[in-house]
């Protein structure tokens, strides 16, 4: 009888899926700096969010990137923040890039090109609900500068 409770019990496990891994066991853990983080926004963003007509005011040229994505509020949700910072679950950003989420207003981003894969959006919500550290954003690849901070 205890071997039929144990297999009934193991049976209500499920698959794990949705069971958080700790980013030091799961492949691609949390980035020690933004390298990838900026390779990831020049690869799939900068190309179209850059210059003064960039969609939605959203630049991500040097010296404007933070300003305009951390802890700003969304053109398209005002309830949301572009980044919030440890909230990725709460921040626009991710709603645009996730392949589904009812949140999202308009086009899953990048609306040009190869959309993100799971690990690269994995990647950034790391970073996101890491604080989205302005610190990182600090090397000679930076899409936003430490000028662009104000008062943070």
């Amino acid at each position: 009888m205890a071997f039929v409770v144990s297999l009934l019990l193991l049976g209500c496990v499920g698959t794990g899926d949705g069971v958080p891994i700790p980013p030091s066991v799961e492949e691609g853990a949390a980035p020690q700096n933004t390298d990838e983080v900026v390779a990831l926004l020049e690869e799939k963003c900068a190309g179209c969010h850059f210059g003064s007509a960039a969609p939605k005011g959203l630049s991500l040229e040097p010296g404007q990137a933070l300003g305009h994505l951390i802890e700003v509020s969304s053109v398209e949700a005002p309830e949301l923040l572009r980044i919030e910072p440890n909230r990725s679950e709460r921040s626009y950003f991710v709603v645009k890039l996730a392949a589904t989420d009812p949140r999202r207003v308009g086009g899953r981003m990048p609306l040009i090109g190869k959309k993100l894969t799971g690990k690269q959006l994995r990647v950034l919500k790391r970073w996101i609900d890491a604080g989205a550290r302005v610190d990182w954003l600090a090397s000679e690849t930076d899409l936003g500068s430490t000028d662009d901070l104000g008062a943070r």
